[in-house]
């Protein structure tokens, strides 16, 4: 939510992309503030925000944290050379039971 409010206060942009390997990765990249040095290990905790005191609770990325390692994947998160952040979830591949192909 933080890249969204950036996005609308600054006028900067998202970035979404998602490829597939033997697991199905999705990138989210901003170019809003970024992450402070050190911060990266941190992000996905409960009760951190970048935000002013106030401004939010500091759960959201805790609970999507919580919500992809339940589907067995895994969060990232990392400043990128725009300045903003890229989070990386990536989530491992399943069958179609149907069809036999990976989705």
């Amino acid at each position: 939510m933080q890249a969204l409010d950036t996005v609308h206060k600054k006028g900067k942009e998202i970035v979404i992309k998602s490829y597939f390997s033997e697991q199905v990765i999705l990138e989210i990249i901003d170019n809003g503030p970024g992450i402070m040095p050190g911060m990266e290990s941190q992000i996905f905790e409960s009760f951190i925000s970048t935000k002013a005191q106030g401004d939010n609770l500091g759960l959201g990325l805790a609970i999507v944290n919580t919500i992809i390692t339940a589907y067995g994947g895994e969060t990232e998160a990392a400043g990128n050379a725009a300045g903003g952040a890229t989070f990386t979830v990536k989530l491992p591949a399943v069958k179609n039971k149907d069809e036999g192909d990976i989705q």
